[in-house]
């Protein structure tokens, strides 16, 4: 009798699934964490935004401005839309700056929230 060597289809085959398998669901980790890092870096970007808006809220409260207003900004490719609302307090003379920003689209709508910075306070300037 003739001895055969190599594989059975049999093995060719469980082989050929178990590979697909591991490849899809390596493809499927890689894909979530390409979406976890777009979103990271979104976050990231509306962080860096809210920081430059308070900046600017700093300035007007020692102006003595008090008011709603909308800035659209790009930074690193993304555009953004910052809403900034500074708003007096009766306790002890303050302003509140409350800060949202959004993913810009297009017609100047506002996208998906991707930070807010709530109740920094300013002393009011002397009038």
């Amino acid at each position: 009798m003739k001895k055969f060597s190599g594989f059975t289809l049999l093995e060719v085959m469980v082989s050929l699934t178990i590979f697909a398998l591991v490849t899809l669901a390596n493809t499927q980790f890689t894909q979530v964490q390409l979406m976890s890092q777009s979103l990271l870096k979104q976050t990231a970007l509306g962080e860096i935004a809210a920081v430059n808006a308070m900046e600017r809220a700093r300035y007007r409260t020692l102006m003595r401005f008090s008011s709603r207003y909308e800035t659209e900004e790009v930074i690193a490719g993304l555009p953004l839309k910052v809403i900034t609302q500074i708003s007096e307090t009766d306790v002890n003379h303050y302003l509140t700056v409350n800060i949202d920003v959004f993913r810009s689209q297009h017609g100047g709508q506002s996208g998906p929230l991707l930070y807010q910075l709530r109740g920094a306070r300013y002393a009011k300037a002397a009038r």
